[in-house]
């Protein structure tokens, strides 16, 4: 792990939450000098917009915009991953910390993100259960 970032946004569309959150990573990593950076997001919509010269509506456009610019300068690749190979970022996401966080260890991270991390590490699948009220 070279880093992790929680981050909240306030209100805004689902998109636009993605688009910010990519952006500051990217930002993250401009700031520590990292290059040559390999970025899944499972948002297939937002990965098309980057990829492709598609416009998006404002404000998301201004964000699309940099995020383009910053990959460029990162040497960036840019891949769509399903939401079930994303399980990490999916429940960092999922925080409710009240503010926002930077971990550059992986032992400063909460508990259940580091079981994740551990389960990806070994090739285990994730398998996240969700109460079914009948």
């Amino acid at each position: 792990m070279i880093f992790a970032y929680y981050k909240e946004f306030g209100e805004c569309d689902v998109l636009m939450a993605e688009g910010l959150s990519f952006l500051h990573g990217l930002r993250l990593c401009l700031q520590r000098w990292l290059n040559h950076v390999w970025v899944e997001v499972d948002s297939a919509t937002l990965v098309q917009l980057v990829m492709t010269n598609a416009l998006a509506k404002w404000p998301l456009c201004n964000v699309v915009r940099e995020l383009r610019w910053i990959l460029d300068q990162l040497f960036g690749q840019l891949q769509h991953a399903y939401l079930e190979t994303n399980a990490a970022a999916d429940a960092l996401a999922a925080l409710k910390l009240g503010q926002d966080c930077l971990w550059v260890k992986s032992r400063q991270l909460p508990r259940t993100i580091r079981s994740i991390i551990s389960l990806d590490c070994g090739a285990f699948p994730y398998v996240q259960l969700t109460h079914v009220r009948e």
